[in-house]
């Protein structure tokens, strides 16, 4: 009997001593934290779809040529009795109505250009054709360079969808060859083309908030 509760009491040391071991073999499981993500939100934009607003791609081009003629060629109204000296360069006061400080014509521009565009180009650091002045009214540099003697017409080709965020506009300038022109200048393609020289200028459209606007322009005259 003693023989027998010795072997007994044997087994339950040998069984407790290898559920130990099993206990210290299984690893310690820790919860590994998740790197979360960065969600990149991009621009959110109400601005019609692509092709809802191919059909007011050539009203947008003209307005926007109409504004940016004045300002690269024709020039805006100013008044000569209203100017200031800054930067070595002397501004007049822009007295068209529609711009009675800077941040008129931005928002003015805006209906029509991209920021970026009007950051680069029209309103870079680097140009000196406006300023804000006093009263923050806005002053203009009275130098603006001539047109393009031989520049004849301008005809706009169909608009192009290139994506859901990009549509593409295409107008083809009309140059004479030899002599400077002295017609009137036209924006449908004339019967004789093989008279002139023909450039493409491709501009690209973009949504941003809730209108279409051009990302990239040039004057063709």
């Amino acid at each position: 009997m003693k023989r027998n509760w010795i072997v007994l009491s044997l087994c339950i040391c040998c069984t407790a001593f290898a559920f130990g071991c099993s206990q210290k073999e299984t690893p310690e499981t820790t919860d590994t934290p998740q790197v979360e993500q960065e969600a990149v939100s991009e621009e959110t934009t109400n601005a019609p779809t692509a092709q809802q607003a191919v059909p007011q791609v050539e009203k947008l081009y003209q307005d926007a040529h109409a504004i940016y003629e004045q300002i690269m060629l024709t020039g805006l109204e100013c008044s000569y009795d209203d100017v200031i000296d800054m930067n070595g360069y002397t501004y007049c006061r822009v007295t068209d109505a529609r711009f009675p400080d800077m941040p008129s014509f931005q928002s003015y521009l805006e209906q029509y250009f991209t920021k970026d565009f009007i950051a680069e180009d029209i309103l870079s650091e680097n140009d000196t054709r406006f300023v804000e002045g006093k009263g923050g009214g806005l002053y203009v540099l009275d130098a603006n360079r001539g047109a393009n003697i031989f520049y004849a017409g301008a005809v706009l080709q169909e608009p192009v969808v290139e994506s859901e965020n990009a549509i593409s506009l295409t107008v083809q300038g009309y140059y004479t060859k030899d002599t400077p022109y002295d017609g009137t200048i036209f924006d449908t393609a004339p019967e004789d083309s093989s008279a002139y020289e023909i450039v493409d200028y491709t501009f690209r459209i973009v949504p941003e908030g809730d209108q279409w606007k051009f990302d990239s322009f040039a004057l063709l005259n």
